[in-house]
């Protein structure tokens, strides 16, 4: 394992790896704007069989011409320079009946869609005739996949993600049956946390940049760069194994087949926020890249502790002048408009005689939130009672910056063979300066505390990928790819000042004796990330018709490095004068020093904020997708995997640490599943799935170190004695395909939990604390309705509008059992504490989900409207312990709306709202006595954008 901790200049991070992919990025962006000359027509598309599956080395003939070309293994053809003019399109395939188009349209320099299904000859032994527009019609993009996939699955696309004012993959995501977004960001299926999720970008596993999560936080990647987003909801021993809610499969946008160039603008506004007084913390570039000032200060020795200032004058200055290069409190300024930009270009290009299909996505985007209405509350508890414990309110203005950039290149060696490479680089940048002010009993009473944050998330993956097919081989399809990615998150300088009072109307004094107080926090995770994979398909004769064997491995290999440093500025005494300061006029280099009435430098560095671990998956799989009887298909194998997790701890500093053990999960399992779809009619699927999967722990959760946030945050301690999850998957759905993108569906689904890792509350001595522990079951069952399609069918006059609506109900329940746990007084074996015999639900499961939206769409106008709704229902949202409520976040509902219009030239205006009816977002807890006390609220106000886009 590649450590994190090297020996190489105090403050400095390693930066190279993602900025040097964005470069990469940017340059073939760039290089790819100049326009080239328009190209001859094409007609391009895709040829399957009656399954959905791609037609390998299938012929596309123009009739009337030497034009002729055949189909790749994802069964994707172009046919270049066709004539202007209308056509007939023959297709043909060893063991499929022949398929004549006419009346296909082809304009100089465009490309013409043509989407092929052929029918089995066995089935059909005559060819068949059918018009451009009928062929069209029957194949409708994902609809036409998720009705073929041989799993439950639900995904929203490009062109559904436009008609929303979706910014980021979170937001769009949260349009699919039975999916919710937890702080804006964080993907549950099915009521399910992220720990029993997975996400992938164009197949491969994606790390997470947050330190103590499983999840990647969707909202970094913005929606410039999706194709689609597939959400899997029942299991595949091709997928990989750890997840039991759903699979979320980004795929990013693939190369054109014609010449496309897009800009685009957006100016916004937040009502209440937007041009009002509001707080900034400085430094940094537009972009969303530290300047440098606010990071470890290059005085400070990576791998020593800081504990006094240097003797050297020349050195004692230096470190003064970097610890005070950031201020160390908000400074105020006026809360700017939101805006962004982006740019797209795509082509299809001869290279060496061969089609090379490119595209690049360069997008740029700012936003500034400050919540309305904020306060944060703490309760104790009395008999039956609530006793309040804290209660601040707090003003808080969060700036953003989102960069994405994307490159895809993709070359067809021959006809049938296809190699592509992707670079993606997603960058998430967020500053923060809060002030909360109120009362706190247990450092004040009267407190106000100062805090400045500052946090880049990094995504970045780059991948190459062949498609191969092999007709000497029994006609045997080959994928392979090769992926690496890294995700790495840097807050460089959180500081954080506490000032309190004994009397309300009395003066702040600056807490210097708080050890919370004079905080500076800095944290550096990189994850780097390797997913190699291979995938085979075999297709033989069985029972009249044809089974595809499919078999092939992939790996996980995963390593992280943490880096934390916590460096305090405190003292023995200060002056009433000084400690009346403002921290942006008490952090200077006038009051630092190690003389008597100064602030001196100490180190606070816990014990467990550094560590190192590794993460390792092995994987293999065999699968069979038949019709195993009339109209009734199979897809299912198993999958082994042999997984390894270590957490290991890093003391760069030296800091003497007790002996505990290590952190280590050595599991090999096998995973069945099995997918049953019977085709009821020619639009109407019933499907059957059983499946088994696991959830592992998180590299936080292994540690049996102390952590905890400098101020006001839970003491959490990990447990390095906790097992994976073993989760039993059952799913039932029935599905009607109306045509012209029109579906009803309804589902149901059970999950049995065996030893499920939940949130467990302990004693420190005599401080209260939060585990990880296995709980000894849980349960979770629900239904899913789906509706979606025009409603002209109920009448000629609604012909312009499309409802697109569903609803998720769940229910779920955790049965405690006893709990293995790490304590620090018997560090050695693992404690036994006693389980409860309360039930309650899963974390973070809302009882129901329901999604609405409404489309208006005028052709002849170039009109589009869109209003969709989406509400959740109340979810726990953490763990109350020790006879304290849990703490649930309130159910709400969000109304948001979209108007385009197309006007002439290629240009369109887009004016989007979100958050029409207001977003109180409320926690609550509920006491004995019947009191529902509000621990913590927040509105986020409605926001409103106008959009401009171009497209020659």
């Amino acid at each position: 394992m590649r450590p994190s901790h090297r020996p190489d200049g105090p403050g400095t991070r390693r930066a190279g790896g993602p900025r040097a992919v964005l470069a990469l990025a940017l340059l073939a962006l760039f290089t790819l704007a100049t326009p080239l000359a328009a190209q001859a027509g094409r007609i391009a598309g895709r040829v399957v069989n009656p399954q959905g599956e791609p037609v390998v080395a299938g012929q596309v003939a123009v009739q009337g011409t030497q034009l002729r070309t055949s189909t790749d293994v994802q069964g994707r053809y172009t046919l270049a320079g066709v004539p202007a003019g209308s056509h007939t399109v023959t297709a043909t395939a060893l063991g499929y009946s022949t398929k004549t188009v006419t009346g296909v349209t082809v304009t100089a320099g465009g490309t013409a869609t043509l989407d092929l299904s052929l029918a089995g000859a066995a089935l059909l032994l005559e060819g068949v005739t059918v018009t451009a527009e009928a062929e069209r019609g029957s194949t409708g993009a994902l609809l036409s996949d998720r009705r073929n996939a041989a799993t439950v699955q639900d995904a929203i696309g490009a062109d559904q993600i436009s008609q929303t004012p979706d910014g980021d993959a979170a937001a769009a995501v949260r349009r699919v049956p039975g999916v919710s977004v937890v702080d804006g960001k964080y993907v549950y299926v099915r009521g399910l946390g992220e720990r029993y999720g997975q996400t992938t970008l164009n197949g491969a596993s994606l790390p997470s940049p947050i330190p103590d999560r499983k999840a990647v936080p969707l909202d970094i990647i913005p929606t410039a760069l999706l194709e689609s987003v597939v959400t899997a909801k029942t299991y595949s021993p091709d997928q990989p194994g750890d997840y039991a809610g759903g699979l979320v499969q980004i795929e990013t946008r693939s190369a054109p087949t014609e010449r496309v160039l897009r800009a685009s603008s957006t100016f916004g506004f937040v009502q209440g926020a937007t041009g009002q007084p509001g707080l900034t913390y400085g430094g940094g570039g537009f972009l969303g890249f530290d300047d440098g000032a606010r990071g470890l200060p290059a005085g400070i020795h990576r791998n020593a502790p800081a504990n006094g200032l240097p003797a050297d004058p020349s050195a004692r200055a230096a470190l003064v002048r970097d610890l005070t290069a950031a201020p160390w409190g908000p400074g105020d300024a006026d809360v700017p408009f939101n805006g962004g930009f982006g740019l797209a270009y795509g082509n299809e290009v001869n290279v060496l005689g061969r089609p090379l299909g490119v595209v690049g996505t360069l997008s740029w985007s700012s936003g500034v939130s400050q919540p309305e209405d904020r306060a944060e509350r703490i309760f104790a508890i009395s008999g039956d009672a609530p006793v309040e414990q804290a209660d601040f309110a707090a003003t808080a203005t969060a700036r953003e910056a989102t960069l994405g950039a994307l490159f895809n290149a993709s070359m067809r060696i021959n006809g049938t063979d296809r190699v592509t490479g992707t670079v993606v680089y997603n960058r998430l940048a967020e500053t923060e300066a809060r002030v909360l002010s109120g009362t706190y009993q247990n450092v004040g009473p009267y407190v106000d505390q100062y805090r400045v944050r500052y946090v880049e998330n990094t995504l970045a993956s780059t991948q190459l990928r062949g498609e191969h097919f092999m007709a000497g081989l029994g006609d045997l399809s080959f994928k392979w790819r090769m992926a690496y990615s890294y995700a790495g998150r840097l807050e460089p300088g959180t500081r954080t000042a506490i000032y309190t009072a004994s009397e309300e109307d009395a003066p702040r004094l600056f807490a210097f004796s708080r050890t919370e107080s004079g905080l500076l926090l800095h944290q550096d995770l990189s994850d780097n990330a390797w997913n190699p994979g291979v995938d085979l398909k075999l297709p033989v004769p069985f029972l009249g018709s044809t089974a595809t064997f499919g078999f092939g491995g992939q790996a996980d290999l995963r390593d992280r490095g943490v880096y934390a440093r916590r460096i305090r500025l405190g003292a023995q005494s200060l002056s009433a004068a000084d400690q009346a300061l403002s921290p942006t006029q008490l952090f200077t280099a006038d009051h630092i020093g190690d003389g008597a009435g100064q602030l001196s430098l100490s180190e606070a560095t816990f014990a467990g904020d550094n560590y190192d671990a590794s993460f390792r998956v092995w994987a293999g799989y065999a699968m069979v997708d038949a019709e195993i009887l009339p109209r009734l298909r199979l897809a299912g194998g198993a999958r082994i995997e042999s997984a390894t997790m270590e957490v290991t701890p890093a003391n760069p500093l030296g800091l003497t640490l007790a002996e505990y053990p290590a952190a280590q999960l050595e599991n090999t399992d096998i995973l069945p599943g099995v997918n049953l779809t019977w085709q009821a009619t020619a639009d109407m699927n019933v499907r059957a799935a059983v499946s088994q999967t696991v959830a592992r722990p998180q590299f936080r959760e292994l540690a049996p170190y102390l952590y905890a946030d400098y101020f006001g945050g839970q003491t959490l301690v990990g447990n390095p004695y906790l097992e994976r999850t073993r989760i039993l998957n059952t799913d039932l759905r029935w599905e009607w395909f109306l045509g012209s993108g029109s579906v009803l569906a309804v589902s149901g689904f059970y999950k049995r939990f065996d030893a499920p890792i939940e949130p467990l509350a302990l004693v420190l001595g005599t401080n209260p604390a939060l585990t990880y522990a296995n709980a000894d079951q849980a349960e979770l069952y629900g239904t899913e309705l789906e509706l979606r399609g025009n409603l002209g069918r109920l009448s000629p006059a609604l012909q312009e509008l499309s409802l697109n609506t569903n609803v998720t109900l769940v229910h779920s329940s955790v049965t405690a059992g006893d709990a293995r746990v790490f304590r620090f007084d018997q560090p050695l074996e693992p404690a036994v504490i006693a389980g409860s015999s309360a039930s309650r639900p899963l974390f973070g499961q809302s009882p129901y989900v329901v999604n609405a939206g409404l489309t208006w769409d005028h052709a002849r106008t170039g009109s589009t409207a869109t209003v969709l709704f989406n509400r959740f229902g109340r979810r726990l949202d953490a763990f109350g312990g020790l006879d304290l409520p849990d703490v649930y976040e309130e159910g709400r509902t969000q109304l948001d709306f979209t108007l385009e219009q197309a006007l002439p030239r290629g240009i369109a205006l887009k004016l989007s709202g979100t958050r029409l009816l207001g977003d109180q977002v409320r926690f609550t807890q509920s006491f004995p006595n019947g009191d529902k006390v509000v621990t913590r609220q927040y509105d986020l106000g409605r926001a409103f954008s106008l959009g401009l886009s171009w497209e020659p």
